[in-house]
């Protein structure tokens, strides 16, 4: 059993051909979004995804970034590794002095109290072996 690959002429066929129309109609996001306000087009993103900001999540994480009183924990932090245009745009904010790990406990944080319910659907089931096991 062969599999026949396509000429690399085949497959690059198209890329930056002078003939072919280039226009691309560009909508902006409030014409975009008429039913529904708390959804935007994100242009930054790499899929060009929507993304639902919701209307309590930008307030739940500045609640949770103006909290000073609150002590955290940082010796149970794990590590958790984010991509470097994230790491340099949160660095280039202050927010009540918070550091980037700080930011990103909130910001994740907010997500999850905001959209936890829509998350349930999301939750892994277990399939570890140590659940067939009563504890003796």
């Amino acid at each position: 059993m062969t599999h026949k690959l396509p000429d690399i002429d085949d497959l690059l066929e198209g890329i930056n051909d002078p003939d072919v129309d280039s226009e691309v109609s560009i909508i902006p996001d409030k014409e975009h979004n008429k039913t529904d306000p708390d959804v935007v087009v994100d242009k930054n993103s790499r899929n060009g995804a929507s993304v639902d900001t919701g209307p309590d999540c930008w307030k739940v994480f500045i609640a949770l970034s103006e909290e000073t009183g609150k002590e955290n924990d940082k010796d149970m932090r794990l590590v958790c590794k984010l991509d470097r245009e994230l790491a340099d745009t949160l660095d280039e904010c202050d927010i009540n002095g918070l550091c980037r790990s700080d930011l990103v406990n909130n910001i994740v944080r907010a997500f999850l109290s905001s959209y936890l319910e829509r998350m349930v659907k999301f939750k892994k089931e277990r399939k570890s072996l140590f659940q067939n096991v009563d504890k003796a």
